[in-house]
């Protein structure tokens, strides 16, 4: 009996170490201004399935439906170009039967903000999104990871 609370002890630090949230790297900080239009780019340096990107692109239109140009004859402020430079998951049944021996999901973008009319780069940061677990899904991944990168679009903060 003594040993069902050890094993679920070692089972929550297990699941709890699986657990890896986005991480943001800032290079130069932006600073959101109120009313700002947007437009967004997606450039893959890795491969991407399409099933991912057209993720990212709902997610991005729905996070940003706000501010996001639609190519009408609206001049953007800003043009946000997402460059996906690492891009791996895992099958969902391979995620379920062999979890973190099948490798970690990750994905790395790197995301520039320049001013549309200048072309010069206002800001510039990293997105690191992990998961070692068998636990979530493909699809959770992606949202968190396009989730981050506006939230610092919208707010300027990372936490």
């Amino acid at each position: 009996m003594k040993k069902i609370p050890i094993f679920l002890f070692m089972f929550g630090i297990v699941l709890l170490g699986g657990c890896a949230p986005s991480a943001l790297q800032i290079k130069s900080e932006y600073h959101p201004v109120e009313n700002e239009m947007f437009t967004y780019k997606i450039i893959q340096e890795a491969e991407v399935s399409d099933e991912a990107l057209e993720i990212m692109n709902e997610r991005l239109r729905a996070q940003l439906a706000d501010c996001l140009l639609d190519g009408s004859v609206d001049v953007p402020h800003k043009v946000i170009e997402i460059q996906v430079t690492d891009y791996y998951m895992r099958n969902g049944a391979v995620r379920f039967m062999v979890g973190i021996m099948a490798g970690v999901d990750h994905i790395v973008s790197t995301v520039t903000i320049t001013d549309a009319f200048t072309n010069e780069t206002i800001a510039e940061f990293d997105v690191e999104s992990k998961n070692p677990s068998a636990w979530g899904s493909s699809r959770g991944l992606i949202e968190d990871h396009i989730d981050q990168i506006v939230k610092y679009l919208k707010t300027g903060h990372t936490g």
